[in-house]
This record gives C-alpha cells, sequence and structure tokens, in this order.
C-alpha cells in the first residue's frame, strides 16, 4: 500500500456519514476515539490483504504479509515452528497534540515500506504545520534512521485539536509525505 492508497482509504473512513457520526460521538475521549481509529485502519489493513497486529514492538497497529505459504512448521521432525512475514506498514496514533514526535522518532527506527504517524495540533495552529515540520525535521535529521529514509515511506496525517465544542470542527485532516529529494514533508491532501 502507497502513502497516497493509504490517506483516500483513510479519508473514506470520514466519507461515510455513519463512521463519521460515531467518531464525532467518540471524538472528546482519548481511549475511545483512539480505539475507533485503531478498528478502522485494522479493517483498510485486512482489506489490503496485511494481516493486522496491535501493539507488535509497541506500535499501534502493523500490517504484515505472512510468507510461510501454508508450512506451519520449518524442521517437521522437530516440531521447530516456521515463522517468515514481511511488514510492511506500521502506524501510530497519538491523540496529545504535545507527544507524537515521539512516535515519529520510533518509526523512523522501523524498517517497512510504509510508516504512519497520526497526529493532533490545536486548531489555532491549522497554518503552521511547516513550523511543526521545520522543527521536526531539524530535530530528526542527524539521526541514523533519518538517513536511510526513502521516499514516500513515511507519511504524517495531521488532524485538528482542541476544538471546543463546535462539532463542525472535529475530524479534519491534512497528509503529508516525506520527500527525501526536497528534505520535507509535502502535503498531498486534506479534509
Amino acid at each position: 500500500m502507497t502513502a497516497q492508497e493509504f490517506w483516500n482509504n483513510f479519508k473514506a473512513i470520514f466519507e461515510d456519514e455513519n463512521k463519521k457520526t460515531t467518531a464525532i460521538e467518540k471524538w472528546h475521549s482519548y481511549s475511545e476515539y483512539t480505539k475507533f481509529i485503531l478498528d478502522e485502519l485494522e479493517s483498510i489493513l485486512s482489506t489490503d490483504k496485511l494481516d493486522p497486529s496491535r501493539e507488535y514492538y509497541r506500535i499501534d497497529l502493523i500490517g504484515y504479509k505472512d510468507k510461510r505459504n501454508g508450512e506451519t512448521l520449518l524442521i517437521p521432525d522437530y516440531k521447530f515452528k516456521n515463522y517468515k512475514w514481511d511488514l510492511e506498514i506500521a502506524i501510530e496514533h497519538e491523540n496529545s497534540s504535545y507527544n507524537w514526535l515521539d512516535e515519529i522518532i520510533k518509526l523512523l527506527h522501523i524498517n517497512c515500506p510504509l510508516r504512519i504517524v497520526i497526529g493532533y495540533i490545536p486548531i489555532i495552529q491549522k497554518e503552521n504545520h511547516a513550523r511543526y515540520f521545520d522543527a521536526i525535521l531539524k530535530n530528526i535529521s542527524n539521526l541514523n534512521a533519518y538517513k536511510t529514509l526513502q521516499d514516500n515511506a513515511f507519511l504524517i496525517i495531521i488532524g485538528d485539536s482542541e476544538c471546543g465544542s463546535d462539532k463542525r470542527k472535529f475530524c479534519h485532516y491534512t497528509a503529508y509525505v516525506f520527500d527525501k529529494n526536497a528534505g520535507q514533508f509535502a502535503k498531498i491532501g486534506e479534509f
């Protein structure tokens, strides 16, 4: 799954009026909203023929492909179990508007084709996403894991937070994908 495909699937959650209504109902409870989002994302991974798992490597949600071809034992005589899978996607969802940089650092160190962090910024900072990305890139650019990062391998989805009680402001997101050549996160969409 590409970053753009994931983003399109993520948007589709909120285009479904029933799901959006449920999301709005759960908005003010971090734990309930996270569970809702992760349940929906797990469904997306399953639809893309990935096996989902939660909290593997302490990552909120991963998607992997089982490569055992039905062979449950690697050495049948010794009952030595066969494990063979490829990690395809790693997702972190952090409700706190102030703590999601740690999720970026964590996923920088995970080797898979697509890493996704869903974080939140106070709505009054909506026009200042660039300032966040400048600070994030300055902070991580000297890490070994950053040096190995490839184009389109990292997607950051930023949601508005601290929206008060105006339900029209809930569930708005903007997506950015890493562009290695430009050394920045480039906007790929919003809703």
